[in-house]
């Protein structure tokens, strides 16, 4: 097997700062060149075969880790999904109670409660809904 490493380092001053950034490439073959599969086969002509068997293992694993990885991935992106989707659904019950609750206090003559119940609902909802894509940005 063989592997290549490139590397570039650049360092420059930002104001007081000094930035340093660096690029690393790494390429990693899992066939051996053509010319160390002619020295295997020199030395004994099984070991190509024996090799070869191996790169295919080795290739089936990289593929069925990137693969369980996306599957974590995909599960962890539909659980995000669930909890946005049932934190909307819960916000809009709690909306509803809040504005029933200040119906019931402006007919048993609490105008002014339930007026402010009322307002206090809207500027938290509001306020909710305002806090939900500042808080996905930062992420």
């Amino acid at each position: 097997m063989a592997t290549k490493m490139q590397q570039q380092n650049k360092a420059q001053r930002v104001g007081n700062n000094a930035v340093v950034e660096q690029h690393t490439v790494i390429e990693e073959s899992i066939l051996p060149t053509a010319d160390e599969l002619k020295k295997l086969q020199e030395i004994d002509p099984s070991l190509v075969k024996w090799v070869m068997d191996r790169c295919e293992k080795e290739q089936n694993f990289r593929h069925e880790f990137s693969n369980g990885r996306l599957k974590l991935t995909k599960k962890d992106l539909n659980g995000t999904i669930l909890i946005n989707v049932l934190c909307v659904v819960f916000a809009f019950i709690l909306i509803l109670c809040g504005f029933a609750a200040s119906i019931y206090l402006i007919k048993n003559d609490l105008g002014i409660a339930g007026t402010i119940f009322a307002g206090a609902s809207i500027i938290g909802v509001g306020a909710l809904f305002t806090r939900i894509p500042s808080k996905n940005k930062k992420q």
